[in-house]
């Protein structure tokens, strides 16, 4: 196999800027899903998450170490640690909380295997289909039959739920990984996406639709789907 090294480092990210409205996942302290909901920043370094309608936790222990997980400003994902000081029927309050620094080797943002197919469009009107390996709020890797340069501008077309509308991302190579198997002259190239120019609303989307296929996952691994 032969590799292309990305030409940028990439940077740590900034503590994350919490603020009331964000979406979060209230987890437990192994990482598994508690509930989704909506993040209130009060005085005193309290935070209070109330659960998404229709959805009902069950009642904590006081002082249990709780994560919160969303999505920051520049799309990457950050998590927070802190223990639960107070519950109502759909809402958690939370104190003591600190950011957790990812993993040293951790790419840019959490990714999601998928595995689904997709379409690629390149600067010229091509449609290329591709498979797209795994996605995370900042990007996708993809494979194709297709060979681009580092830094040529896409346009990714896939559908993550079938329940929601495809989504539709411009894109950017900055990893290209060529796979190719002994004995044969065909070759395949695996490529790392950066996205670009994702508007909000379509960032916090995807970002829910990558804690779905998280979420259906879990429950598939523990049996309950």
């Amino acid at each position: 196999m032969a590799f292309f090294k990305s030409l940028f480092q990439a940077k740590a990210p900034a503590p994350p800027r919490l603020r009331s409205g964000m979406r979060v996942e209230v987890l437990d302290s192994d990482g598994a899903l508690l509930f989704p909901g909506r993040l209130r920043v009060l005085e005193d370094g309290i935070l209070e998450v109330r659960a998404d309608e229709g959805t009902y936790p069950a009642s904590p222990v006081y002082d249990q170490p709780v994560k919160l997980r969303g999505s920051r400003e520049d799309g990457g994902t950050f998590t927070v640690s802190g223990n639960v000081i107070a519950s109502g029927l759909r809402v958690w309050r939370i104190e003591k909380w600190k950011p957790i620094p990812p993993p040293p080797n951790q790419r840019d943002a959490f990714r999601q295997n998928t595995g689904v197919e997709g379409r690629l469009r390149t600067p010229t009107g091509q449609v290329i289909s591709c498979k797209v390996q795994d996605v995370s709020a900042v990007g996708a890797q993809v494979t194709t039959s297709k060979l681009f340069q580092l830094e040529t501008f896409l346009h990714l077309e896939v559908t993550l739920l079938t329940s929601e509308a495809p989504f539709s991302l411009n894109c950017q190579v900055k990893r290209v990984q060529v796979q190719s198997k002994p004995g044969s002259f065909s070759k395949k190239y695996v490529y790392g996406c950066q996205f670009s120019d994702v508007p909000p609303r379509e960032q916090e989307r995807l970002l829910r639709a990558i804690f779905t296929l998280e979420r259906n996952t879990y429950r598939y691994r523990e049996g309950t789907l």
